[in-house]
Parts: C-alpha cells; sequence; structure tokens
C-alpha cells in the first residue's frame, strides 16, 4: 500500500499505478548519469569530454556511490589531457536559481584543486562537442580536500535566447611532466533548484504569496521510512517519485491531480539497499529535487 495523508488520492493510485509505472520514465531528468555507471560498469554516458581529456572509472567511491567513479587527470601545461567533462543541461532558464552538489576528492600528497562550474556553448559546433577548455560562467566551486567532500555550487546564470548552458567538472591544473595521480575523483553529480522555504497553507485555499517548493525528507538519513513534504502554488497533475542513483524508478508515492496547498507523502523503502535515492516532485513544468539518505 501507498502511504499518503489523502485516502481519495490513495485510492486512485492503486488504480493507476500499474500504467504509470511503465509509463513515466525519467526523460526529464536533469543530470544523465550522476554515478558514472551502468549495470554495474564504469560509464560516461550523458557526459562528453573536450578533445584530448583524459577520464576513466576508479573502483573507489563515497558512501551511497554505488561501484563506480570518475577518475578525471589534471590539465597539462605541457600538454596532454584538458581535464574536464561536461553536461549539456537544456532545462535550466535565465534568472533561475539552480545548485550543484558533487562528492569529490583529491590523491593524498598531491595538492592541486578540483572545481564544479558552468559554461557557455554559444561556440560549440553543433553536436555540442568543445573543442577548447571551457570558460567559468558565473560562481566556481572549488575543492582540496583527500576525503570525499561535498562540494555545492549556487548560482543564477544571465542565459541569453538561443545560448545553452553546460556543467563542467574540472580536475585542475599540474604544470609538470604527467604523473598517474595527477587526479581528481568525482561522483554523485546531482542538480536541483533549491526549495523556498515552505509555506503552511489550508488545503484547498489560494494563498497569497504561495511558492512550489519540496522540503527536504525527515527524518534523513532514515531507516526504513521517511516522510516528504512539498508545497503547490496551483492545483495541477502532481508526480511524487524515488529513483535510485542509476537512473531506474523504485517507487511512486503520488500521480494525481492535488489542489493549491501543502501536501505530505511518506516513503517506505521496504527492502532496498542502503544509499543515496533522489526523490523528484513534477506539477505541470515546475519541478524539484532531493537527496534521501537511506542507512540503517
Amino acid at each position: 500500500m501507498i502511504p499518503y495523508v489523502n485516502q481519495r488520492i490513495r485510492a486512485a493510485l492503486l488504480s493507476v499505478l500499474a500504467v504509470l509505472v511503465f509509463g513515466a520514465g525519467i526523460a526529464q531528468a536533469q543530470i544523465v548519469n550522476e554515478s558514472f555507471e551502468e549495470d554495474g560498469q564504469f560509464s560516461l554516458a550523458g557526459w562528453q569530454a573536450t578533445e584530448g581529456s583524459c577520464q576513466e572509472g576508479f573502483g573507489q567511491t563515497p558512501p551511497g556511490g554505488g561501484a563506480w567513479s570518475l577518475k578525471l587527470h589534471r590539465r597539462n601545461l605541457q600538454g596532454g589531457c584538458y581535464g574536464v567533462v561536461y553536461q549539456m543541461i537544456p532545462q535550466m532558464r535565465s534568472g533561475e536559481v539552480w545548485r550543484v552538489t558533487a562528492e569529490v576528492r583529491l590523491p593524498e600528497g598531491r595538492g592541486g584543486t578540483a572545481r564544479l562550474y558552468w559554461t557557455d556553448f554559444k561556440n560549440a559546433d553543433r553536436s555540442g562537442v568543445l573543442p577548447y577548455l571551457p570558460a567559468p560562467v558565473g560562481k566556481v566551486a572549488t575543492a582540496t580536500s583527500t576525503q570525499w567532500t561535498t562540494l555545492a555550487l549556487i548560482d543564477t546564470l544571465d542565459i541569453a535566447p538561443g545560448d545553452s548552458i553546460g556543467l563542467v567538472l574540472d580536475a585542475g591544473v599540474t604544470s609538470g611532466p604527467t604523473l598517474l595521480d595527477d587526479v581528481a575523483y568525482f561522483d554523485l553529480v546531482i542538480i536541483d533548484q533549491p526549495s523556498a522555504p515552505e509555506i503552511a497553507t489550508t488545503r484547498g485555499e489560494q494563498p497569497e504569496g504561495a511558492v512550489f517548493a519540496l522540503a527536504h525528507n525527515f527524518p534523513n538519513p532514515f531507516q526504513t521510512a521517511t516522510t516528504i513534504s512539498f508545497t503547490l502554488n496551483r492545483a495541477d497533475y502532481v508526480t511524487l517519485d524515488i529513483y535510485d542513483l542509476l537512473g531506474r524508478k523504485v517507487s511512486t508515492l503520488i500521480a494525481d491531480d492535488l489542489p493549491v496547498g501543502t501536501h505530505t507523502a511518506e516513503w517506505d523503502s521496504g527492502d532496498l539497499p542502503d544509499g543515496l535515492y533522489v526523490g523528484r516532485l513534477q506539477a505541470g513544468t515546475q519541478r524539484r529535487t532531493i537527496k534521501l539518505v537511506r542507512l540503517r
């Protein structure tokens, strides 16, 4: 049974879930292959590399990172590796606030800096490939730790009509001879739009200044069950789905028309393995995502 506070919606879900679970898909996912693996194997699917970049899979990951992370060799000023991979993000619109989080670390004893930033692809060729080192647009987030660290970047970009924006993972620069450990490691790259503060409302009313918001689940981390709250700024058809880090949908909590206001759903993860999951709320053209950590 699907736990939900509205009994009418629960009954409707049971009648349509068999159809929805096969038809919804993940075509609107914001990052393709955020964990750099498919079917238990290292994969760069969804990511592109500038000409001369050097990248490979690495069998050590942060908690919840699956079997593989990305081992990206640094840019060498004497030639060779360019040290970046990137992914186009067509969902971005000018003036929107976007957040990137990624697990990043550097090898011990080598120093250096790993970076996350946006770049403008207006000069890319028709296939979207950059034949040169991309220039940062907006803020740059940097990491220097030899331990897995969550690197976060929150920015609002001024995007001209027709421009394309991409997210860049940059392993940094080295000036000496190429060494095997002149690298940076990346995993669990997720982008979303930060939730606005939740507004307590009476269901069915149109509150002044209501916002579309998805609150962080509580508790988080959780052992088996966790509660997710969200606010709708207009009545709409709503889906709330849970995905694993391979992009597979593991649960549909809500799929129905809902009124404006604040709603709550509970996710019982059952016998799913521990690790990081992604919750995605969709209402019309509006979308929000959160990270959920199951840890027993």
